[in-house]
């Protein structure tokens, strides 16, 4: 049991003790001795397996975060960029509705043909 402590793969509790002797938690109050040894085996610090997987967890976590704030980015910018598309999209129907003139002076005058009549704008 204290190897496995050692190794990590096993938690040292009064319960885990009490079944690990096939006794009652309340026998093993009767036993002082047996309980100083498992306080002072839970005081101890934590062997360098279980370090390594806590700062493993914390930076699963860390970049769990940074994930999701990456995917929420795209998700905003895949949006805006649907915006904006729609808006052109729009703006190219509107354009289409629009008469089309055939003939335009520079300064943005309209032409008006008037039959027998001169080419001037109005």
């Amino acid at each position: 049991m204290v190897t496995q402590q050692r190794r990590g793969t096993l938690k040292v509790s009064k319960t885990n003790v009490a079944k690990e002797a096939g006794r009652s938690r309340t026998k093993l109050y009767e036993c002082t001795k047996v309980l100083e040894r498992i306080d002072a085996l839970t005081r101890q610090p934590r062997s360098a397996s279980n370090v390594k997987i806590a700062n493993l967890r914390a930076q699963n976590d860390q970049l769990r975060k940074e994930r999701q704030a990456a995917v929420d980015l795209a998700a905003a910018l895949l949006l805006r960029m649907r915006s904006i598309e729609r808006m052109a999209d729009q703006t190219v129907r509107r354009r289409r509705r629009q008469p089309q003139h055939e003939e335009s002076n520079h300064r943005g005058a309209k032409v008006i043909r008037f039959p027998g009549g001169s080419d001037e704008p109005i």
